[in-house]
């Protein structure tokens, strides 16, 4: 992906470049010092926290406004979270365009940026039907549940986010999974149980559903439960 290099800039928080456009990172390594001779030339100017490299175009400290700088910190907190999250790279780029386009907006005044960037990301994980809750995700990055779907409102209405459905199945895999259970040794009454449940229910809170289908199949199969 290429950024203009006027905007470009060194997050020394995250010790990488990023594009305060696209929000990606774009050089995750420690950064060599300039041989001596050039090193005047070439050294980073200080804003605070990040520092603008100027790449030997001499970008100038005007260059980066106050809505910018505060743009770049963003981004490297959503880096740093898609990462610890083991996210693909084209969800950290999506929340990264929605981040970009709330601050141009002034849709995160009043509010935690924590609880912003979770939102996106949220979004992101929906938008690309990504078996991911918003609780499990919330808990994971520490922030408050409610605040983050409130932000996530926002987001779908402003940006008319539209939203994949995620198979019922995949939620139950999941379950199976974390129990320590073969999801072929249960198939078959999940099935049943599935086949007698509203299709409406299926998808309201699909997780809930799951963790239940699977305690009923588990039932049913010990014999305590008949299908």
């Amino acid at each position: 992906m290429s950024c203009p290099e006027d905007k470009i800039v060194y997050d020394s928080e995250l010790n990488a470049y990023v594009c305060i456009e696209t929000g990606e990172v774009l050089e995750d390594r420690p950064i060599v010092s300039a041989p001596q001779g050039r090193r005047e030339e070439e050294s980073p100017m200080v804003l605070a926290s990040p520092v603008i490299h100027n790449y030997g175009i001499g970008t100038e400290l005007s260059r980066i406004d106050q809505r910018e700088a505060k743009s770049v910190t963003l981004h490297s907190i959503l880096w740093r979270m898609v990462r610890r999250l083991g996210l693909p790279r084209y969800i950290h780029e999506d929340s990264a365009r929605m981040l970009r386009e709330l601050v141009r907006r002034g849709l995160i005044i009043g509010r935690k940026r924590e609880e912003v960037i979770v939102a996106t990301i949220y979004s992101s994980i929906r938008k690309h039907g990504l078996p991911i809750g918003l609780g499990e995700l919330c808990k994971e990055m520490g922030v408050d549940k409610r605040r983050v779907w409130s932000m996530y409102k926002t987001i779908v209405e402003e940006f008319k986010l539209k939203q994949k459905q995620i198979p019922i199945h995949v939620y139950i895999s999941q379950v199976v999974s974390r129990m320590g259970l073969e999801y072929r040794d249960y198939q078959e009454i999940i099935d049943s149980l599935l086949s007698r449940l509203p299709a409406d229910l299926r998808y309201r809170k699909p997780q809930v559903v799951a963790q239940s289908l699977v305690l009923l199949a588990l039932l049913i199969k010990r014999g305590r439960l008949k299908g």
